[in-house]
């Protein structure tokens, strides 16, 4: 004997998951006659299509972002750094013919 699978609405996936807000969702799935699973799948899929939609960042997303910015902000360091260093070297010595003295010209 083959058994169907059932298939549920997104309304009464969303009355299930208010049932077993209410009542707890073991409760609301031995009244239903579903897989408590099914409840607290559902809880997670509404909870992340409901961040989805209103443009909120999953946690994941987040530590992506702090991970991406760290990353930057020590190039940007470690480049600033450099700068100091390489403007050092820029400065280039040379004599100025026209007054016999030392004169110190930005090469860059």
């Amino acid at each position: 004997m083959s058994s169907k699978r059932r298939v549920f609405s997104e309304e009464y996936k969303a009355e299930a998951i208010d049932l077993a807000e209410k009542m707890g969702t073991t409760k609301a799935s031995q009244d239903l006659g579903i897989n408590p699973a099914n409840i607290r799948r559902w809880k997670i899929e509404a909870q992340s299509g409901r961040a989805a939609a209103s443009g909120a960042k999953t946690y994941e997303e987040l530590e992506l972002e702090v991970r991406e910015l760290r990353k930057e902000n020590e190039y940007l360091n470690s480049t600033s750094s450099l700068w100091h260093i390489f403007s050092m070297i820029f400065w280039v010595y040379s004599e100025s013919t026209n007054t016999g003295g030392v004169e110190w010209i930005w090469k860059c």
